[in-house]
């Protein structure tokens, strides 16, 4: 994941490159052993090209070969005071929270909790009366909610602020009819199954 402010993190399983050089490496044995400089070798040039060719000022790799664990750290988490990325380098968690909100939303929906059937407004009342009223939850999870934008627009950096954008917004084309990636889809979907009840959770 690239931040806004060059904060960068990746936490990545090198599945098909690493297997194919695991396997020359090991002479066709994929899943044979490997010491750690020779995952390393691996690792760098899958990722060392990757940062030059899109600029990225840092990353940490974590591999899972044969059942040992393999950790690889590259460049800056900050270019604003150059501080080094290390095994303890925290980053934003990134995409990966798409998971939790599609299984927090789905096990909400199993338990009575909403249903993805729901319209968005009927669970964020500040939406009522606008585009939102005919969005459903499965539009959110599914990203068919009708054109809804990548990003948060810069500037707006709370909850009330961001529902008085989408407010405003008025959609692209009719809910369901295409699909367009958001991470304010996604967001939306975990926000709202995160204030229902869980049940044992």
């Amino acid at each position: 994941m690239i931040g806004r402010r060059g904060f960068v993190g990746a936490a990545a399983v090198l599945g098909a490159g690493v297997s194919a050089d695991a396997a020359r490496a090991t002479g066709g044995e994929i899943g044979g052993p490997l010491d750690r400089d020779g995952v390393g070798r691996i690792v760098d040039r899958a990722i060392l090209p990757l940062m030059r060719t899109h600029g990225i000022p840092g990353m940490a790799v974590a591999v899972t070969l044969g059942g040992a664990h393999h950790f690889r750290e590259y460049g800056m988490a900050s270019r604003r005071n150059g501080r080094q990325v290390t095994r303890e380098t925290l980053f934003e968690i990134g995409s990966v929270s798409k998971i939790f909100a599609g299984t927090l939303a789905s096990y909400a929906d199993s338990t009575g909790a909403l249903s993805l059937s729901d319209s968005v407004a009927q669970h964020l009342p500040a939406l009522r009366g606008s585009g939102f009223d005919s969005i459903s939850l499965l539009n959110l999870g599914t990203y068919t909610g009708g054109d809804l934008p990548l990003q948060v627009p810069d500037g707006i950096a709370t909850i009330p602020e961001l529902l008085a954008f989408l407010k405003r917004w008025k959609p692209g084309y009719k809910p369901g009819a295409r699909r367009k990636y958001s991470n304010i889809s996604a967001g939306l979907l975990g926000l709202i199954a995160a204030r229902r009840p869980r049940g044992g959770v």
